[in-house]
């Protein structure tokens, strides 16, 4: 179920980001936004690079939902997306391409 933007605004909090990890050389650089979902102090939280701060969610499903629906609105997004256990998944959208290849299976 998509996330109501009206609800995001209840929800939300602007809570300065914590530390991102090293990024790779700016010529290695990915061209999609980065988005990141990760536990912080108690809270799940969305943070997108080189933005000093980050949106506040009580639950992973809600800030994955809302990071998605902002990498969509962007057009196209790598999302790093920390599971319960710590780990992290990496997941990519490009809506040009996701077009563009529907396009041409008709």
């Amino acid at each position: 179920m998509p996330l109501n933007l009206a609800e995001v605004s209840v929800m939300l909090h602007s809570t300065p980001a914590p530390a991102d990890p090293p990024t790779v050389p700016e010529a290695a650089a990915p061209e999609a936004p980065v988005l990141r979902v990760r536990r912080f102090e108690g809270h799940w939280i969305v943070h997108r690079d080189g933005e000093p701060h980050a949106h506040r969610f009580p639950t992973r499903q809600r800030a994955a939902e809302f990071a998605r629906e902002l990498g969509a609105r962007l057009g196209s997004y790598r999302l790093f997306l920390e599971r319960g256990d710590g780990r992290t998944v990496c997941e990519m959208l490009n809506i040009a391409c996701r077009g563009a290849a529907a396009e041409t299976a008709h």
